[in-house]
């Protein structure tokens, strides 16, 4: 089940580049430590934050609507494609139950899950935002069985 999980997460980095041209926000160095010291993998460049973590979802950070949107890719597969009304109704399952995270199906059939941090970096809110959206986890664990017949 922890590789299904990790195919999952690998999956969500072969997305990354399909992120919109933005910029990184405005703390961006203070993002960056406090993601390094939780332990992801950050790089930066002039568009966004790139941060991947070994348990939880990669993620990617830019600069929106005058705080921060933190977004998570999933790749679908075939079958995914194909049935898409089964995979946007177990998506309604997860937003049922999401905290800060949203999760929708985009044009091309994957899956992004999406938190907006509005304001500045501040580390205590920061710390329970990327806590409460790292719940994210959690939830995808718990529809395995049903997630791994639509995605790569």
């Amino acid at each position: 089940m922890k590789n299904i999980f990790g195919a999952l997460l690998a999956s969500s980095s072969v997305l990354i580049g399909s992120f919109s041209i933005a910029a990184p926000p405005e703390d961006s160095s203070d993002v960056v430590r406090h993601l390094e010291f939780i332990g992801y993998d950050v790089s930066m460049n002039s568009e966004r934050i790139s941060a991947k973590h070994p348990e939880n979802p990669n993620i990617l950070i830019k600069k929106y609507q005058g705080g921060m949107l933190v977004v998570a890719f999933y790749g679908s597969n075939d079958n995914g494609k194909r049935n898409r009304d089964k995979l946007i109704a177990l998506v309604n399952e997860l937003n049922s139950e999401a905290v800060v995270a949203r999760y929708y199906i985009d044009k091309d059939g994957d899956m992004g899950v999406e938190g907006y941090y509005p304001g500045k970096y501040n580390k205590n809110s920061f710390s329970t935002f990327i806590e409460k959206y790292n719940l994210v986890t959690k939830q995808l664990v718990g529809k395995l069985e049903e997630l791994k017949n639509y995605f790569k």
